[in-house]
Formats: structure tokens, sequence, C-alpha cells
């Protein structure tokens, strides 16, 4: 994986954990609506690379 793509990952991720602690302190409860979004937003990016990382040509 390059630095770009780890990047972002890391980002959604702290995203993710940001989302579920402000929707503890708030609510008292979690949010489970914003963090299947934020999943789903994930792992669509990482099977969209993985999918156009196997059809990359050799050069």
């Amino acid at each position: 994986m390059n630095s770009r793509l780890k990047s972002f990952l890391s980002g959604l991720v702290c995203a993710l954990v940001g989302i579920m602690i402000f929707s503890i302190i708030e609510n008292g409860k979690i949010d489970w609506d914003a963090i299947g979004f934020l999943l789903t937003a994930i792992f669509l990016v990482l099977f969209i690379r993985l999918g156009l990382n196997l059809y990359k040509k050799n050069e």
C-alpha cells in the first residue's frame, strides 16, 4: 500500500473514532448510522483501489 492510501484510510479511521467519541459524549449512545456509512465508504475505497491494482499493467 502506498503512503497516500495509508494516510487517507487513517484519516477515515480517525474520523470514525471521533464520531464514536462525540456521539457517546453528546447522546450517551453510539450513532450507528454515521459509523455504518463511514465503514461502507472505507471498504468501497479499499475494494476500488484493490480492483484497480489488479488491472495495472506491468511496465
